[in-house]
């Protein structure tokens, strides 16, 4: 059972350095072992929501929504507290990236109840800390999202770092943390402290090597840049941001920094090459089967002048 424990570690490395397709061969491969071994109760559910975190990163909605349902129905059949609470947090996740937002929102809000209610007699486990830190997170990300509550969206970062600060190996959630605080710094004008946040996030997604969030990091200094009119500074964060995203094959944030880019250049008015982007952002539109974001890519094109 230890050797399974490992395997389901090594698959939750894999995927947060964006190895989509080992990662998929070897949560098949597990669940096979799993089956085999008659430990569905301890290692199903867990499989079930790293199945659908890939799904989500690729835009596979339903197929995460059905890998989470399923997670949680042999969650709560065994009584697997902690687990149930981690998986409600993709499942909001799942609906954060469809814009679902309530839908996220009450997800969320379980995960949390569950957890305070397993705090109360296990204030200090690592794991259920993490886990509250996460949702705290995403609490205030999505009513940054919904409602554009910058005061209770902080409320909840600050929170959650606080919870980071008791757990001994926080990482990722740290640095994800002042990510969304620098994002609410920049909307309000407030750019030093922005930059100051951005660059403790990048400091520890490199010191992590996590190319994802540190593409997202670098993403965020485009738009801060942009904020203050740097708009060759805003290119060449953006540029490199996609050169991950590439070489992770990361289609959502090629889509999102392709279709920024292609903004970028219609500002230098330099309408070509915006086409030539935009063009790239549809492409991974119609794949992704984002209809949002195909109409609105769309409009610009329609919009820019030969």
């Amino acid at each position: 059972m230890i050797k399974l424990s490992i395997t389901i570690q090594k698959i939750t490395i894999l995927i947060s350095l964006c190895q989509w397709s080992e990662s998929r061969h070897l949560i098949q491969k597990t669940l096979a072992k799993i089956v085999e071994l008659d430990q569905l109760k301890v290692y199903l559910p867990e499989l079930k929501k790293l199945s659908a975190w890939i799904h989500i990163n690729h835009s596979e909605y339903e197929e995460a929504e059905n890998d989470l349902i399923e997670g949680v129905r042999i969650a709560e059949q065994f009584n697997e507290q902690v687990t149930l609470a981690d998986i409600y947090i993709h499942l909001g996740n799942c609906y954060f990236y469809q814009k679902e937002l309530k839908k996220a929102y009450e997800n969320y809000k379980i995960s949390e109840r569950i957890q305070l209610k397993l705090l109360k007699t296990k204030k200090n486990n690592q794991r259920i800390l993490f886990i509250y830190s996460s949702v705290l997170n995403n609490l205030g990300r999505v009513l940054l999202e919904e409602r554009m509550d910058y005061i209770n969206a902080l409320k909840y970062y600050k929170k959650s770092s606080k919870v980071c600060s008791k757990i001994n190996r926080f990482g990722k959630n740290r640095g994800v943390i002042f990510l969304n605080i620098s994002k609410i710094m920049i909307k309000q004008k407030q750019y030093t402290s922005a930059k100051t946040y951005l660059n403790r996030a990048l400091k520890i997604f490199n010191g992590i090597q996590d190319p994802l969030w540190k593409a997202e990091a670098l993403l965020t200094f485009s738009d801060l840049n942009l904020s203050i009119n740097r708009i060759d500074d805003a290119i060449t964060y953006l540029n490199q941001s996609l050169q991950i995203n590439n070489k992770i094959n990361y289609t959502k944030g090629l889509l999102s920094g392709y279709k920024k880019l292609g903004i970028l250049f219609l500002l230098k008015d330099k309408n070509l090459t915006a086409k030539k982007y935009l063009s790239k952002a549809i492409n991974i539109a119609e794949e992704l089967r984002d209809e949002e974001e195909l109409i609105q890519i769309t409009k610009l094109m329609n919009e820019i002048k030969n």
